[in-house]
Parts: structure tokens; C-alpha cells; sequence
């Protein structure tokens, strides 16, 4: 009876170490797609901020565009699997941090395109990337 009786406790503390250990795998994975994006908006905001003709400026706007389609796609996945990831939810203070970082990011965008956007206002590249990119980016 002893012998069932520690078996089971250590099967039990075996069974909620393993549970313990993959519980915070879904914030490490939703913070690598936020470190993601966070790289995408900085490298988009030095790439317009030194665009020197309308071709290098929409190239610029598609990559970040294709960059905010990868981080969709990722963050969908990861919210249908971890619901409790959704924005409604409290989370961890770095994953709080990458969040914040990335909405002051989006400010910076906008500090940082309009400018570089006002250089080149008939460039039918321009327009279509950016109609594409502020599409995506209301979604985002």
C-alpha cells in the first residue's frame, strides 16, 4: 500500500513539472513573433525615413506590408491555440513591454512616412503601397 501510495505521488509531481515547464511556451512564442514585428517596424522606419527615390520608398512599404501578413498569421495561430493570449488578457510584463514598444513604433511610422510619402505625391508605386499598407495595418 506504502509503495502505491509513493508511486502515485511521484508520478503526480512528475506529471506537474512537465505541466509547469510547458505552461509559458505560449508567451515565449507569441514574444518571438512580437520581437518579429518590432524588427520589421524599425528596419520600415529607417528605410523611409532614407528613401532617396519613390521606387526604394514602395519597396520599402511592400516589404513591411509582407512582414505585418507573416505576424498575422502567426498571432492568429497562436490565439486560436493559446486563447488566452487574446489582448484581453493580462500578461506578463515583457510581453506587456513588446506590446507598448511596438504601439510607440506605430507612431514613429507615421512621423517617419508622411515626410518621406510628401517627397513623391503622384507616384501611382506609392499610392498603391500605401493604400495596401494602411489596409493592413487598420487589421493589425
Amino acid at each position: 500500500m506504502k509503495t502505491r501510495t509513493l508511486l502515485f505521488v511521484i508520478m503526480t509531481l512528475c506529471a506537474m513539472i512537465i505541466l509547469a515547464g510547458c505552461g509559458k511556451k505560449h508567451y515565449s512564442a507569441y514574444k518571438a513573433a512580437l520581437t518579429e514585428i518590432i524588427a520589421a517596424k524599425e528596419k520600415f522606419i529607417n528605410e523611409a525615413q532614407s528613401a532617396s527615390t519613390a521606387e526604394a520608398l514602395a519597396t520599402a512599404m511592400k516589404n513591411y506590408s509582407t512582414s505585418i501578413d507573416s505576424f498575422k498569421a502567426k498571432r492568429t495561430e497562436l490565439f486560436t491555440k493559446y486563447p488566452q493570449l487574446t489582448d484581453r488578457g493580462p500578461h506578463p510584463d515583457d510581453v506587456v513591454k513588446l506590446l507598448e514598444r511596438s504601439a510607440l513604433l506605430d507612431e514613429k511610422i507615421d512621423s517617419a512616412l508622411i515626410p518621406a510619402m510628401e517627397k513623391y505625391p503622384n507616384d501611382a508605386n506609392i499610392i498603391s503601397a500605401w493604400n495596401e499598407l494602411l489596409h493592413k495595418r487598420a487589421s493589425l
